[in-house]
């Protein structure tokens, strides 16, 4: 990775995704970019001698941006100077088009921003700007839940639904993982109504083995009527560190397994970051792969 975006609205649960941006950061050799969309709108009482609009945004991307710096040596207690940091303000009526502006601008590897805690998986855990995010950026979206304090991600879960892009997904994936030495565990939950999923399992493990060259990969086929309980005792049994899922046309794997209530007693148990992908990043991926054999 090149280059990390760090996104922010400066709510406490904003700064507790900071931490991993920047051990990512660190461990990655990237440039963390830390970025906050403003709307000029909401500015105006900002203490300027400005008068034109044009002023009152150059104002406040210059307050903004010292604003991020603050945070970033407050936060960590170090000296911007000295760390591979920058600070960058853009004004845009939505949050999600200026992410996805900044995204496209530093050519973004990975987008790192707080969701909104404990709450259902897609539609509360991850807030409107990020899931916003999440369906348009063409690089993978890290959100972190306001209780998840940062550790190492050692153990990965990745969910699969036996699709082909999965292998793409958890190619990419790979990328990440092998940065910390985790290991990634790809998994299916079954209610045990499906017959078939010990063949497909088996299946997409042979396939995945001849795409993906990681070698710390393990495969799980998880039966259980209660899918609930069954994800979230593995999930805590095994020390997951991160939850990955492929982003599909506005569905993921989890809304096809679970149904409210699952979702709803989910709700108050799972506090641990999530890695999205989304098929059009994924596209973009094996394309830059497929240039670079072509180079060869």
């Amino acid at each position: 990775m090149k280059t990390i975006l760090y996104a922010t609205d400066f709510s406490e649960n904003a700064k507790n995704a900071l931490q991993y941006a920047y051990e990512l950061s660190i461990k990655s050799g990237a440039e963390l970019v830390m970025l906050h969309v403003f709307d000029v709108p909401t500015f105006l009482n900002t203490p300027s001698k400005s008068s034109t609009f044009i002023d009152v945004e150059k104002d406040t991307e210059r307050i903004t941006k010292h604003q991020l710096q603050n945070l970033f040596e407050t936060f960590f207690g170090l000296d911007t100077r000295t760390q591979h940091v920058r600070f960058e303000a853009k004004q845009n009526i939505s949050p999600v088009s200026g992410i996805i502006e900044m995204v496209k601008t530093c050519n973004a590897d990975l987008v790192v921003m707080g969701s909104k805690g404990v709450s259902r998986l897609r539609e509360l855990i991850i807030g409107s700007t990020a899931k916003g995010v999440i369906e348009k950026a063409e690089c993978p979206v890290l959100t972190i839940p306001i209780e998840a304090n940062y550790k190492i991600p050692k153990h990965i879960f990745y969910a699969t639904d036996f699709e082909a892009a999965d292998v793409d997904a958890i190619n990419a994936l790979s990328k990440i993982a092998e940065l910390f030495a985790a290991k990634i565990t790809v998994a299916h939950v079954s209610t045990g109504r499906e017959y078939s999923s010990k063949k497909l399992m088996e299946n997409f493990k042979e396939l995945l083995q001849k795409k993906v060259t990681y070698k710390l990969l393990k495969f799980e086929l998880l039966v259980s009527n209660d899918i609930y309980e069954q994800l979230n005792n593995y999930v805590v049994s095994n020390d997951i560190s991160m939850i990955v899922l492929l982003e599909r046309s506005n569905e993921n794997v989890f809304d096809k397994w679970f149904h409210r209530d699952v979702v709803e007693r989910m709700e108050s148990n799972i506090n641990i970051p999530l890695l999205s992908f989304n098929k059009k990043y994924l596209t973009h991926f094996i394309e830059e792969k497929e240039a670079q054999l072509l180079m060869k």
